[in-house]
């Protein structure tokens, strides 16, 4: 108790004096409102997944899904999906829950779920989670989807591992050339203070409800020993016909009392090896897996924080900006 009321001190510290510039260029941020399960023991949200469907799908144009971890204990860190109908100027951060969260429990024993996904195409909702377990090193890439996004099928296996070296961390989604792309990102970056990013692992199907997936290439991150940062957890988004990453990452280059994990970008033109830009969008505070949509110049991200900043009873949560993306790549150039 004493170590999480210490933690607590230290995180409101760094929060306080840092609050005005934790968005690059000191944009602001505003704190998403994401009730858990009415059976889980606190609020704590982590690992977002946001959508935008403009025209709106089965009442709401923003889905989110996350994985809650109060206290992080595993058996609470399950898939849950909420949705939001905003209209005008409404800022996008608060979530309804569906009727009956999480749509997949905990597997049980020395398995977890963990690094939700959403995917959205023809008017069907999929939420895809990677399943580890620590007694066989085994992880599984499961696919469970939506025709309104309330009821959900039983989940789907489409790919699994055993190769140590292949962590599947952090799936990301996009349509490429006819095809579904998933970009996995593997090592130990967010474990050890000298972790490192082993790699992305880029698997291919043809489609999530029937098609088993492949790995077809590996890429790599162009610059990363020059920059000496390395990559966690990441999420994807397209723009003016390249392939962009943010991710949270660790900079070596940082001494500090508490390594950071902070967010960062990187681009891609040929869709596999990255170049990743120095600077931090999201600094200061210990991040996680952000997730972000663009609605035509605007990059609106959903970033995920670890700590208590401001409140004792929420050891996770997730915060919300809106950057203009063309101004946003002047700065980190």
């Amino acid at each position: 108790m004493m170590r999480k009321i210490l933690q607590y001190i230290l995180d409101r510290l760094v929060y306080f004096l840092y609050r005005n510039s934790v968005v690059i260029g000191n944009f602001s941020h505003f704190w998403c409102n994401i009730p858990i399960p009415i059976s889980y023991p606190q609020q704590s949200q982590t690992h977002p997944s946001i959508l935008y469907i403009k025209q709106g799908w089965n009442g709401a144009t923003h889905w989110l899904g996350t994985t809650p971890y109060p206290n992080a204990q595993i058996e609470y860190e399950n898939p849950c999906i909420y949705y939001a109908n905003v209209l005008n100027e409404e800022l996008p951060i608060r979530f309804i829950p569906i009727e009956k969260n999480p749509i997949l429990d905990w597997p049980g024993g020395d398995c977890f779920n963990s690094d939700i996904e959403l995917y959205y195409a023809d008017n069907v909702l999929y939420s895809i989670i990677r399943e580890y377990d620590n007694s066989t090193l085994s992880k599984k890439l499961k696919v469970q989807y939506s025709e309104d996004g309330q009821h959900w099928s039983k989940s789907r296996l489409f790919f699994e591992t055993i190769d140590p070296k292949q962590e599947l961390l952090s799936p990301s989604i996009i349509q490429h050339k006819g095809k579904l792309r998933l970009y996995c990102l593997n090592g130990d970056a967010g474990i050890s203070k000298r972790g490192n990013c082993t790699g992305i692992h880029i698997l291919e199907g043809d489609d999530l409800k029937q098609s088993a997936f492949k790995e077809i290439a590996t890429g790599i991150f162009t610059n990363k020993e020059q920059v000496r940062i390395e990559p966690w957890h990441c999420c994807l988004f397209e723009y003016q016909q390249k392939l962009y990453m943010l991710f949270c990452g660790r900079d070596h280059k940082q001494k500090t009392f508490r390594s950071p994990m902070e967010t960062y970008l990187a681009v891609s033109e040929d869709y596999q090896n990255f170049y990743i830009y120095e600077k931090p969008i999201v600094a200061h505070i210990k991040t996680y897996r952000p997730s972000a949509y663009i609605d035509g110049d605007q990059l609106h991200l959903y970033f995920s924080v670890v700590g208590y900043i401001d409140n004792f009873h929420e050891d996770r949560r997730i915060g919300y900006t809106c950057l203009n993306m063309k101004e946003l790549l002047k700065i980190l150039q």
